[in-house]
């Protein structure tokens, strides 16, 4: 049975070998590379690449700027906005993408307005409830750091559907540009007021003014026109309904996603909780490409693929996922078991603990890609609630362990129960998905070979590394 895997999965890389020159050689030519460049994957991975290597320069000159405190406070501060954010999301980017016709001027008035009181009733929330959060949160300094971030939900409010609309046309080029261009000028803002504040606030104020930034280029960026408050009760019935599974997911995310903040937030000291977020940040870098992935690639495209042909959802499923799967896994494998040196490399001893956090806090995003596919192709073929009960079933893992670990005390028993909570969504979606007669479980199961394998040289090069050099043996193979 492993051959037979082993087999499989080395048929993953037939797309990548029909890349190659048929002579030995070893340049491409320019063609293939154009080619090469202009594929979504290639778009995806290489705006993910330039993200998140914006933010490793900015946590490492953070790090040296500002105290461990200071990124715990930054991280509650993002507890509470992502709590009222996904409180009243009504999923308004998705509705756009799937819906079949977008041309009715009104329609798009109707989406900006809903979306537009939304984004300022969270504003005035956070700003008028401050003080409640600090206290529920066991930090009253928090009152003010939320009451100045609110504004930045003010500036971000007025922006257009320019993206969204975007990315259902799938121009990723320029969707991706602009990411990369607000990261760049994230980086050299918070880099500026940290020289200047030398705390969290560098953050909170850059914050603000890329949301305003943000705004404006929407509109400067694309041809958009000048959105004006508009209601319609059929058509904000019509987002009601595709919303109120995305908005009962939303509850359950919100679950899923912040219960370790807040239990750890009150275990840990503040200097530790900012330990544990630096490592958060650096575990959510998978995860933000599938999210990513997901949501500008593989939805819009088997949405596309459904629309004109329901037959072929089965072949553009696997082949979206054939040149992209095995070398996430791969990289994620090794990103478990390769995260003491990666803390060694980055910060100075104190955050050694932070390698411990890293690689458990990895393994949800080893099995996130395949979830994130299956779910979109669900969502896809019209199962909408296909979010809603593959978050049912994490819930239905992640709550009886979260009450087990704050009884018992224990920081690490929650941080093991999130761990694998990915695991059992993932079996629930393949098998809706084979219950659809889209998914091939032979054509998927060889991807996480490559995991294993990655997992194998990470854990080696580890070692070797650590025999040279001084390595604080916190990791899962320490």
């Amino acid at each position: 049975m492993l051959f037979g895997l082993a087999g499989r999965a080395l048929k993953h890389l037939e797309p990548l070998r029909s890349m190659l020159p048929e002579k030995g050689g070893i340049p491409f030519e320019w063609a293939q590379i154009r080619a090469l460049a202009k594929r979504d994957p290639s778009i995806i991975i290489g705006t993910m690449i330039a993200l998140n290597l914006l933010r490793l320069i900015s946590t490492l000159i953070l790090t040296r700027l500002m105290a461990p405190a200071d990124f715990g406070i930054l991280g509650l501060v993002t507890v509470v906005h992502y709590t009222i954010n996904m409180l009243f999301d009504v999923g308004t980017d998705t509705f756009i993408v799937r819906h079949h016709d977008i041309e009715d001027r009104r329609f798009l008035n109707v989406v900006w307005t809903v979306r537009v009181a939304r984004t300022l009733l969270s504003a005035a929330l956070i700003a008028v409830f401050a003080s409640l959060f600090s206290r529920f949160l066991g930090n009253e300094s928090l009152t003010p750091v939320l009451v100045v971030s609110a504004l930045g939900l003010v500036a971000a409010a007025p922006q257009s559907l320019s993206f969204s609309i975007a990315i259902r046309n799938k121009q990723l080029v320029l969707v991706s540009s602009i990411d990369v261009f607000l990261a760049v000028l994230s980086l050299i803002l918070t880099v500026g007021f940290a020289f200047i504040f030398r705390n969290y606030w560098a953050a909170v104020i850059s914050s603000i003014v890329g949301s305003a930034i943000r705004s404006l280029l929407s509109y400067f960026m694309f041809p958009s026109p000048v959105y004006r408050f508009a209601y319609d009760r059929k058509i904000v019935a019509d987002m009601w309904r595709f919303s109120r599974f995305v908005t009962g997911s939303s509850l359950i995310t919100l679950f899923l996603t912040q219960i370790d903040k807040v239990v750890l937030g009150h275990f840990l000291s503040i200097e530790q909780f900012g330990t544990y977020i630096l490592a958060v940040n650096l575990a959510f870098v998978p995860q933000t490409f599938c999210g990513m992935y997901g949501q500008r690639v593989l939805f819009p495209t088997y949405s596309q693929a459904y629309r004109n042909d329901p037959s072929s959802m089965r072949r553009v499923f696997h082949q979206k996922l054939s040149r992209v799967g095995p070398l996430y896994c791969f990289m994620v494998g090794g990103l478990i078991s390769f995260a003491p040196v990666l803390i060694a490399m980055m910060y100075q001893d104190r955050y050694a603990q932070a390698a411990y956090y890293l690689a458990l806090l990895s393994i949800p995003s080893f099995f996130a890609l395949a979830s994130v596919a299956a779910t979109e192709a669900l969502i896809a073929v019209g199962e909408v609630r296909a979010t809603y009960y593959a978050n049912l079933v994490r819930l239905g893992w992640l709550f009886p362990a979260t009450g087990l670990a704050v009884y018992s005390g224990r920081t690490d028993a929650i941080l093991v129960a999130i761990a694998f909570s990915e695991l059992p969504a993932t079996i629930y979606t393949w098998w809706k998905l084979r219950k659809a007669g889209v998914l091939s479980l032979r054509r998927e199961l060889p991807t996480f070979v490559f995991g294993v394998l990655g997992i194998g040289v990470g854990w080696a090069a580890y070692k070797t590394i650590g025999f040279f050099f001084h390595i604080t043996p916190v990791g899962l193979f320490g």
